[in-house]
């Protein structure tokens, strides 16, 4: 297997992401879907590519199939199953 990229991130920024997933998902549940994409969407952009980046991925292409956008949704999940096959 070849070897992943290693990027090493603030673990302010990696908290930061999780409460934006968190923010998320409690979104996801009151169906904001609008909202949900924007929270996974902040915390891909603190971290990108970390430990945790495929959930993200992978949440905000939930959040993006109940919002029909489906192509976007498609690439999310592409990412995600990059990130973490």
């Amino acid at each position: 297997a070849a070897a992943a990229t290693t990027t090493t991130y603030n673990p302010t920024d990696l908290d930061e992401a999780d409460r934006h997933k968190a923010s998320g998902n409690a979104l996801m549940q009151k169906k904001d879907y609008p909202r949900a994409v924007d929270s996974y969407t902040a915390a891909l952009k603190l971290v990108p590519s970390g430990p945790s980046s495929h959930v993200y991925y992978s949440n905000r292409a939930a959040a993006l199939l109940s919002l029909q956008r489906y192509g976007d949704a498609l690439s999310d999940a592409e990412r995600a199953l990059a990130l973490r096959p």
